[in-house]
């Protein structure tokens, strides 16, 4: 079941929720992987209640790495490279270096366009902040 942004909380709030915890702690990291792993992604943006309870990899861990993705512009093949060779699955709270396949399954088939587009916003914004404190 894909994963819809709840209506409490409108795309645009969590976008800038993302944004401001990035320039919090903007000054904290040199490296924008330790930033992304100190923001609090929550679930449930992302979640409609129907978020499968056998799935391997947290919602929020998998929209951690395509946030990393996409404010680095990584294809999938080499966000999940970057986290096997450099052993960075903590960072992102994955219990193993998930395949490129359970990324790109996850991207498309856990979160709905709202949530793709507000993954793809922030990304843009920690970027920014990340670039420019």
């Amino acid at each position: 079941m894909k994963a819809e942004t709840t209506p409490d909380e409108s795309a645009t709030e969590i976008v800038q929720s993302i944004a401001e915890q990035a320039k919090e702690h903007s000054q904290e990291h040199d490296r924008l992987v330790d930033l992304i792993g100190d923001l609090e992604i929550q679930a449930e943006w992302f979640s409609n209640g129907l978020e499968r309870e056998n799935a391997h990899y947290q919602l929020d861990s998998i929209a951690s790495v395509c946030l990393y993705k996409f404010a680095r512009g990584m294809s999938f093949t080499d966000v999940v490279d970057f986290i096997a060779t450099t052993g960075e699955a903590s960072q992102f709270d994955l219990p193993t270096v998930p395949t490129q396949q359970a990324v790109h399954y996850a991207w498309r088939n856990r979160f709905d366009s709202t949530g793709r587009s507000v993954i793809r916003r922030a990304a843009l914004r920690v970027r920014f902040v990340h670039e420019f404190p």
